[in-house]
């Protein structure tokens, strides 16, 4: 009987349960004599039988390397974890040095998260001087006010913010000239119109008392 007197479909099914017979303990003799009785000729029950065969004994390996450590493929894997490797691979693994491209990595990722970290710092001290100014401004202590505006401006020198209220609190505070240095800081700037307003009313203030002078 030839090949094509048998459907691929159904030499795949006879292929199928030769296997199934080679993984329940069956000899390839036995399973060659199987297929001829299915219908194939001597042939071609024995190049199907040793096919078969050779797929059983490939899968009975990789069962085999899979119990195995996955680096030698020689001992028995180390249990608790999750690569599958022998206590000496596992020992090789550990002690082997990191490549040099990882190394300069970290270093980077760690000089990057280093800034980060200062520049977080940086803001929350800006931020936290800066309400505290605020709140010495409102009750009157200008001067107490513009030494936290100050240390603000250590972190964010060119702020309109920080500088528009320390050139208010100079003014409040008598400062004239201290305030007019502030406001020549912040000319031109864009500011809303109730800071512009605060500040022209200052400007106005200091330009009479300049001609009263």
């Amino acid at each position: 009987m030839s090949d094509s007197s048998i459907s691929q479909e159904r030499l795949a099914l006879i292929a199928e349960a030769a296997l199934r017979q080679l993984e329940s303990g069956r000899d390839l003799d036995s399973v060659v004599m199987k297929l001829e009785a299915k219908g194939l000729s001597p042939g071609e029950a024995q190049d199907l039988g040793e096919k078969v065969y050779k797929e059983y004994i490939e899968k009975q390996e990789a069962a085999l390397n899979n119990q195995n450590c996955s680096s030698c493929k020689q001992n028995t894997p180390e249990e608790g974890y999750a690569a599958s490797l022998c206590p000496g691979c596992r020992s090789k693994l550990v002690a082997r040095p990191f490549p040099m491209w990882i190394k300069l990595a970290t270093g980077v990722v760690s000089v990057i998260l280093l800034f980060a970290c200062f520049g977080i710092q940086e803001a929350f001290t800006s931020r936290l001087a800066f309400e505290r100014g605020l709140k010495y401004e409102a009750s009157g202590n200008y001067a107490t006010a513009i030494s936290q505006y100050q240390k603000a401006l250590q972190y964010y020198p060119d702020s309109t913010k920080i500088l528009v209220r320390q050139t208010v609190a100079y003014f409040k505070n008598n400062d004239v000239m201290a305030a007019a240095a502030t406001v020549k800081k912040i000319q031109g700037r864009k500011v809303d119109k109730e800071t512009a307003n605060e500040i022209n009313g200052i400007i106005d203030k200091m330009t009479k008392l300049k001609d009263s002078k």
